[in-house]
C-alpha cells in the first residue's frame, strides 16, 4: 500500500509540474511586457560617465538579441543586464525589445505579442534606436521602415556588432570620426577607439556602427578579471555613440 501511495504521489507531482510548466512556457501580452522590462534595483560599481549630460537625456529603444531561440522562452544571460549597466552610466531612459533566432528564422520574444508590442512602441518617436548583438536586416521589413523613418527625421541609430549594411555605406561615412566618439579613450589590445567606430549621416539623423563581436551592447568576452576592469571602457564607447 505504501508503495502504491508513493507511486500515486509521484504521478500527481509530475502532472502538477507539467501543468505549471505549460502555464509558465506560454506567454501573453502582460508577461511579454514584464520580460522586456529594464527595471532593476540592483546597482553595480560603475563610472557614471554621462550622467547629467548638458544636452539632457536621450530616450532610447533597445533591440536586444537574446540568443538562438524560438520566441517563447529564452535564457538571456547578461544581455539585457548590459543595457541596464549602460543606463547606470548614461542618461538613456527607454524600453527594450527582445529579439531572437538563427539562420532564416528570427522572431520577437512572445512571437505575435512581442511584435505587436514593438510596433506599438514605434508609434512614439525615440531619440535613439540601438541594435544590440544582431544584424539590423534581421528585423521585419515593417520594423526596419518604422525605425529608419524616425532616423531620417533626426533620430539616432547605433548598431552594436554589425552595421545596417544597406544604409551605413561609404557615401554616408563621416571621416574622420568625430572626436566626441573616441577622443581621450586609450588604446586597448593594440587598437585605438577609432578602430571600433564608424559614424554616418542618415538623412537628418546620425548613425554609428560599433565594429566588434557584440554580445549585446558591448563586445563578447570570456570572463576574466582583466575583462572586468575593462568593462567601463566599452560602456564609455557605447555611451558616447549613443549621446552623439
Amino acid at each position: 500500500m505504501k508503495r502504491w501511495m508513493l507511486a500515486r504521489s509521484l504521478m500527481v507531482a509530475v502532472c502538477l509540474v507539467g501543468g505549471l510548466w505549460g502555464a509558465w512556457a506560454a506567454t501573453n501580452a502582460q508577461e511579454v511586457e514584464e520580460d522586456n522590462s529594464l527595471e532593476s534595483a540592483f546597482v553595480t560599481p560603475h563610472e557614471p560617465w554621462g550622467k547629467g549630460w548638458v544636452a539632457g537625456s536621450a530616450r532610447t529603444l533597445f533591440f536586444v538579441y537574446t540568443g538562438p531561440y524560438a520566441g517563447t522562452w529564452e535564457d538571456t544571460g547578461t544581455r539585457v543586464r548590459e543595457v541596464v549597466e549602460l543606463q547606470q552610466r548614461f542618461d538613456l531612459p527607454g524600453d527594450a525589445v527582445l529579439f531572437c533566432g538563427k539562420g532564416d528564422n528570427w522572431v520577437f520574444h512572445g512571437l505575435r505579442d512581442g511584435q505587436e508590442r514593438a510596433e506599438g512602441l514605434l508609434e512614439t518617436p525615440y531619440d535613439l534606436y540601438m541594435i544590440a548583438g544582431f544584424s539590423f536586416e534581421r528585423l521585419p521589413a515593417k520594423i526596419q521602415y518604422l525605425i529608419l523613418e524616425k532616423v531620417a527625421k533626426g533620430a539616432g541609430l547605433v548598431c552594436c556588432g554589425r552595421p545596417a549594411k544597406d544604409f551605413m555605406v561609404q557615401r554616408r561615412l563621416v571621416e574622420p570620426a568625430p572626436s566626441a566618439l573616441t577622443g581621450g579613450l586609450p588604446t586597448l589590445d593594440e587598437k585605438r577607439a577609432a578602430d571600433y567606430v564608424k559614424a554616418y549621416t542618415l538623412g537628418k539623423g546620425r548613425g554609428v556602427w560599433l565594429n566588434y563581436g557584440a554580445h549585446s551592447v558591448g563586445p563578447r568576452h570570456t570572463f576574466s578579471w582583466r575583462a572586468l576592469t575593462e568593462y567601463d571602457y566599452w560602456m564609455a564607447l557605447v555611451g558616447r555613440a549613443a549621446l552623439w
